[in-house]
């Protein structure tokens, strides 16, 4: 499962949350609008600045304004990755169609529903919207409890709509998160679990799933399934082992002291910076200190370690080594 955090949960300065965020392995900031007003809207655009700058943090936005059509032309200006309207301020299906198609270029868009709603009262919307998002306490309060109910409640709703991608909101932590772990749910959100917690990290990891001191060594891919080149093959060479790999990198001789990897982005930089290819070997652009960590260390290691490099944006991967010579790597999409 997917974490989304809820911004508006936090305390601190939305530059300062987006920077402790973007260093876990959540992939989404939530963002809960109640009201709209011009003030706020021009806060709201200055927060998904910071956002969409200081990391790559997908945007899942949730509207629970009484007068939802009124945001057609804003969320087309904000630009959203996700935006989920409440069902009890729609008018009519044909009211959320005609918003769903306004902005269908912009975002995907979704249903927000409670437990009040009956999936067969609005079946002919969650079948035309992207997704749903199942919202188990009020919407737009921070710091309501899950209960058995709401476990139920989305268990049904997965059993009569299994394709339909789902966003859960409300009272979500670890307790809940194991609880929902069979019912293959796309996105949790979490507001006060993640952003009241002493460490972030370790309440991202809790609702992945992971434990953060569980060693990285159980997390990573071998190497053996990793492409390797030599580092006199030429770029278009190289280009072609990491097309076929789809992994979007390779390793540059590992048997060797310095060893290194290229990236389908550093030949793309370097191609932009140089305007050469063709001919030119892959040494002259191959990242010989990339980002590593030791075999022997915790994920709780791994993020600590993110935080404290301060990269511009989220990293992807991390190389494992031991004795300072890679043995695999920690996807950081999908861990």
């Amino acid at each position: 499962m997917k974490v989304s955090p809820s911004l508006y949960s936090s305390k601190s300065s939305t530059l300062k949350t987006v920077t402790l965020v973007k260093n876990t392995l959540a992939e989404y900031m939530h963002i809960d609008l109640k009201k709209i007003s011009r003030k706020k809207l021009c806060d709201v655009r200055d927060d998904i600045a910071i956002i969409r700058e200081n990391s790559e943090l997908k945007i899942d936005m949730h509207i629970i304004d009484e007068a939802p059509e009124m945001w057609e032309k804003d969320i087309v200006d904000l630009n959203p990755d996700y935006v989920a309207f409440q069902y009890e301020n729609i008018a009519s299906i044909d009211s959320f169609l005609k918003m769903k198609k306004a902005i269908e270029d912009t975002c995907f868009t979704g249903i927000a529903i409670t437990q009040k709603t009956r999936f067969s009262d609005i079946d002919d919307i969650i079948n035309q919207c992207d997704y749903v998002l199942l919202m188990t306490t009020i919407p737009g309060e921070s710091g309501g409890k899950f209960n058995k109910e709401s476990l139920a409640w989305i268990k049904e709703f997965k059993n009569l709509y299994p394709a339909k991608r789902v966003h859960v909101d409300g009272g979500v932590n670890k307790k809940v998160a194991d609880k929902l772990k069979s019912t293959n749910i796309d996105v949790l959100v979490s507001g006060s679990y993640i952003m009241s917690s002493n460490s972030m990290i370790s309440s991202v990891l809790a609702l992945k799933g992971l434990d953060d001191s569980s060693p990285v060594r159980k997390h990573m891919l071998d190497l053996k399934y990793i492409p390797t080149v030599e580092k006199d093959k030429t770029i278009l060479e190289s280009l072609s082992v990491i097309e076929k790999s789809q992994r979007g990198f390779c390793f540059v001789d590992v048997k060797l002291d310095n060893w290194g990897i290229i990236t389908d982005g550093d030949i793309r930089r370097f191609y932009i910076s140089n305007n050469k290819i063709a001919d030119t070997r892959i040494a002259e652009c191959t990242n010989f200190n990339p980002f590593t960590i030791n075999i022997d260390c915790t994920l709780k290691d791994l993020n600590e370690k993110i935080i404290n490099a301060k990269f511009n944006k989220k990293l992807k991967f991390a190389i494992v080594t031991r004795y300072n010579k890679p043995v695999g790597i920690i996807d950081l999409k999908n861990t």
